[in-house]
């Protein structure tokens, strides 16, 4: 078996994963689903705790293993469940994170402009770039609907007649340089690295669609012999506390400003959904998302909607200004309705006297001083810890129907119209399992049948989705059973599609147009 290994979140070496070493980390059954036209690359994968170097299987750690043609893959740690025995871990390729982003519009430019001036709008704010870049033309496309980055690339590359890949260039230890080459043709068989090959790694049973994406990741320098030993753990892990998660949201939501502090514009337009230009809700609805606080379907509000969103049991709850303090979200101006428009105004604190926002008179996101810049009168809002709030309790019956449609990951294929374990599509897939748990669905449903809420389905608000709730996406067009909250990120259990057959995975997908609960 080709050599598999365990990376902390600084890509330093932990510990070794073969089942042909004594002091390695031994796994049993092994699986991984790729789905590129959803962005989903997951491998899930038993590993016995007889190793103490179990210990460091823990999320935001990285495995890397490589395929036959010796290319290494990354993959991040999205989840670890425990038993008395095994910790089963879940994995998404970290060279595939761009795929579910949502890019906006673009308008016609006046004159034709090369593939560069295409991607770097697409690649804002990502943290890929262009390598390789074989292609000559110039020409002048407009995009006028917002759609997945991965569908506006294939459409740039399509017109400008050229193909593409993903490199992810790592040197260890360091920040990993993520790369899209644009070439002619690309290389395929032995000496490519094409994702639909059925041979693409060694050792872990697979599912794939055919849409060929390519990815691909170079370790350079560093790297210890194959016999070295693996890097003791310094202590013994931690657990997050609901206080210290709740931080750390805080964290990843101020580095949303940070990080396009100074590189975005102001704009009240359109255009308001990014990546270029932000306006002050815009930016904060963003960040929201961005951090977990909110779920992101595809709506950016404005500071009218979130002044609906106060109350303990929703975003936030106001606090006096005294109180203000890192993280903590403003507006001002005038409430509710009142506040559209130029009216209000919105950011985050990053102290009690300064702020970050996105702000006209700066003309993109800055850090201020409170004093003059927020707008009055002021308002302050602390975020609710969702992190300290109980998981919702789902019946024994919504229990007994997600955990039918879990046994049948990876055993029952996609079949359209199907109903019965034999072969299911998407809907037929909620009509079998929900029945079988006793659920009373007296007809045929539909994602149409569902979002008409025909009984036994009910509209519920994303705050309110649990596992065992239904998900209906892709436009309506598509709809999977939630597996916990959406800001669990617990992921979701589908009839996914003719090649994927039934899978469970992380991402909501896009178009998501709401939440359903199956009553009875």
């Amino acid at each position: 078996m080709k050599q598999i290994e365990l990376l902390d979140k600084d890509f330093k070496r932990l510990a070794f994963i073969d089942n042909n070493t004594e002091n390695g980390l031994h796994f049993v059954d092994d699986k991984l689903s790729t789905s590129i036209e959803g962005g989903i690359y997951v491998a899930d994968i038993n590993f016995d705790k007889s190793s103490p170097q179990h210990i460091n299987l823990k999320e935001g750690n990285y495995i890397t293993f490589l395929n036959r043609q010796g290319v290494r893959i990354l993959g991040t740690i999205m989840q670890v469940d425990e038993t008395s025995r095994y910790k089963k871990v879940y994995i998404e390729d970290a060279s595939l994170n761009l795929i579910n982003k949502v890019v906006g519009g673009v308008e016609l430019p006046s004159t034709p402009k090369d593939i560069k001036w295409y991607f770097d709008k697409m690649l804002l704010d990502t943290g890929w770039s262009i390598g390789k870049n074989e292609s000559t033309k110039q020409v002048a496309m407009e995009f006028s609907n917002s759609e997945t980055l991965l569908s506006r690339i294939k459409k740039v590359c399509k017109e400008f007649e050229v193909e593409f890949y993903f490199e992810t260039i790592l040197d260890t230890p360091g920040v990993p340089d993520f790369k899209i080459h644009l070439v002619k043709q690309r290389v395929e068989g032995d000496a490519g690295f094409r994702l639909s090959s059925d041979d693409f790694l060694e050792g872990i049973s697979r599912k794939t669609n055919i849409d060929n994406i390519v990815t691909k990741l170079i370790v350079e320098s560093n790297a210890q012999p194959k016999d070295a030993s693996p890097t003791p753990p310094t202590s013994n892990p931690v657990k997050p506390t609901p206080s210290s998660i709740h931080q750390e949201m805080l964290e990843k939501m101020i580095k949303w400003f940070k990080d396009r502090e100074g590189k975005v514009k102001y704009s009240m337009t359109a255009a308001r959904v990014g990546p270029n230009y932000y306006d002050c809700s815009s930016a904060v609805y963003s960040a929201l998302f961005y951090a977990g606080f909110k779920p992101n379907i595809n709506y950016i509000g404005s500071t009218v909607s979130l002044w609906t969103d106060i109350g303990p049991d929703k975003l936030m709850v106001e606090i006096p200004r005294a109180q203000a303090q890192r993280g903590d979200l403003f507006l001002s101006g005038p409430k509710g309705a009142a506040s559209g428009g130029e009216n209000g105004h919105t950011g985050v604190f990053v102290s009690n006297t300064h702020i970050i926002h996105c702000n006209y008179k700066d003309n993109g996101i800055t850090t201020t001083p409170v004093a003059g810049r927020s707008g009055e009168p002021l308002y302050v809002f602390r975020l609710v810890n969702k992190a300290s709030q109980p998981t919702p309790t789902v019946s024994s019956k919504t229990e007994k129907a997600v955990q039918r449609a879990l046994s049948y990951v990876g055993k029952t294929p996609y079949i359209w119209g199907g109903t019965t374990t034999r072969g299911w599509d998407c809907s037929g897939m909620i009509y079998e399992v929900y029945r079988h748990a006793g659920f009373n669905i007296n007809h045929r449903c539909t994602t149409a049948t569902i979002q008409a809420q025909q009984s036994p389905f009910r509209k519920i608000s994303a705050s309110e989705a649990r596992r065992g709730d239904l998900i209906v996406n892709n436009n309506g067009g598509h709809v999977a059973i939630l597996l916990g909250t959406i800001s669990s990120g617990a992921g979701i259990v589908h009839a996914a599609s003719e090649q994927l057959g039934t899978i469970t995975q992380k991402s909501l997908m896009n178009g998501i147009v709401g939440y359903y609960r199956v009553m009875g």
